[in-house]
């Protein structure tokens, strides 16, 4: 939220990278770490409805600092959205794997 974002956003290290939702913070807000604005939820709802949301999140933060491969995650995502619809867990895949063309 904005009123979150500006609550903590000054509070963090230098070193700290913070995903904000563009479209639930706005405004830009200072802060001393690196703060990458990304439009998660406007994704989500364009994919599958705010639903997936977490899941578009996710994978925005596993580009931005790699803990596992995309194939790995992907693998996880996709297996975990194909039980409850398979057209979904197509969809996903393929609008996730756009998110690195943001040059992250």
């Amino acid at each position: 939220s904005q009123e979150g974002a500006r609550k903590y956003l000054g509070k963090v290290r230098p070193d700290t990278i913070v995903i904000v939702d563009s479209g639930f913070v706005p405004e830009d807000i200072p802060s001393p770490g690196r703060v990458i604005r990304l439009a998660i939820t406007d994704a989500a709802v364009q994919v599958g409805g705010k639903v997936v949301a977490n899941t578009v999140a996710l994978c925005a933060m596993n580009t931005v600092v790699p803990l596992v491969s995309r194939e790995c995650l992907m693998r996880a995502i996709v297996a975990r959205v194909v039980e409850l619809d398979r057209d979904l867990g197509v969809a996903l895949d393929r609008k996730i794997g756009r998110v690195r063309a943001l040059g992250i």
